[in-house]
């Protein structure tokens, strides 16, 4: 019931309208934590479409209706008490994000769509100072919108393994899964690239069958460069904003060959 109630909020979320309103579409809607140019990425490997009539079909099936008077969905009937009648509890959920600009205008699409299929959406904006202390490392939100910058090289163990689901540990959506563990634990002692990628595809289909997570979106950010510079074509993916110096040792401006014999070389 929990995971057809977590497929209910995730086909309800209307991705490309974020990605248009939160960053001007300059970026990729993404279904998992492997993104393109990452071992393991499959293209064919896709959450949900929005489809915010299949969510509500799904609450319905959970038992959540709508009522006859009133925006949100009820579970259960009427009660009276005495001369009093008490309504059944209507479906809420709290959304806790950052106080961004981007992160406000992503949890506000996302209670839009979700009270637009009868979840009462109460949003929770912490400001920078106090998300780590008073939410992050206790765990303290329902649901959580938040950006995490991945390291390629690292791998999805720090965010995703459940001994790292406590603080100081970096998995956010507090995931447990046997399954998931075990992918990630042959991921992490895999000794080549090649060793890693079934396992990135299981991880990843289990990781999207759970629904425990709603991927969003990937942001592109533009670097600009002098026209004049060369050698830039071989930077593939970025991970921080560093990164985009890896390959500085190949810039050049103009290039000449120069002639040298064979002493000068030994």
């Amino acid at each position: 019931k929990e995971n057809k109630f977590r497929q209910a909020l995730a086909s309800s979320i209307d991705k490309q309208r974020i990605l248009n309103e939160a960053v001007g579409g300059d970026g990729q809607i993404i279904h998992s934590p492997i993104l393109p140019g990452m071992i393991g990425y499959d293209e064919n490997i896709k959450a949900p479409d929005y489809d915010p009539e299949a969510a509500k079909a799904l609450l319905e099936e959970l038992g959540w209706k709508m009522p006859t008077t009133g925006q949100f969905r009820t579970k259960g009937e009427i009660k009276k008490e005495g001369d009093e009648e008490i309504a059944p509890p209507e479906l809420s959920i709290k959304l806790t994000t950052i106080d961004q600009s981007e992160n406000v205008k992503i949890v506000s699409i996302i209670q839009e769509n979700w009270q637009a299929i009868g979840i009462k959406t109460e949003l929770e904006i912490i400001a920078k100072e106090k998300i780590r202390k008073d939410v992050i490392e206790t765990r303290n939100y329902q649901i959580l919108v938040f950006g995490e910058v991945i390291n390629a090289n690292s791998g999805p163990y720090p965010f995703w393994h459940s001994s790292q689901n406590q603080n100081p540990g970096l998995n956010l959506s507090v995931l447990a899964n046997k399954d998931i563990d075990d992918y990630l634990d042959v991921i992490r002692s895999a000794k080549t690239d090649e060793e890693k990628i079934e396992p990135l595809t299981n991880f990843q289909k289990k990781l999207l069958e759970l629904n425990f997570a709603i991927f969003l979106y990937n942001p592109t950010y533009t670097y600009p460069t002098a026209k004049k510079l060369k050698g830039l074509d071989n930077l593939q993916f970025i991970n921080l904003p560093a990164d985009r110096f890896n390959n500085v040792n190949a810039w050049h401006v103009k290039t000449k060959r120069i002639l040298s014999s064979p002493e000068e070389n030994n």
